[in-house]
């Protein structure tokens, strides 16, 4: 379930675009096709590395938090 006035784009089978609103991802470690998730936004693509996490654009800021795990972010100046 998506919170209210999220809007997503499914690109392909492993890469959800976020427009708006937020979007938790809870992927367990070692599950299939789980290390090609991601979640492209403005601000760049948050690859699903074992972990739960929720990205969220709201008023035109991305916000990424990590429950457990790791998350890498790939921007267009390169990867953090």
């Amino acid at each position: 379930m998506l919170p209210r006035a999220t809007l997503i784009h499914v690109e392909a089978g492993n890469t959800i675009s976020l427009e708006r609103g937020e979007l938790y991802v809870d992927i367990p470690p070692g599950s299939h096709g789980s290390d090609a998730f991601r979640v492209v936004t403005d601000a760049g693509e948050f690859l699903h590395d074992g972990t739960q996490f929720a990205v969220a654009i709201i008023e035109g800021q991305t916000r990424l938090r990590v429950r457990e795990g790791r998350v890498r972010w790939r921007a267009e100046a390169g990867e953090s």
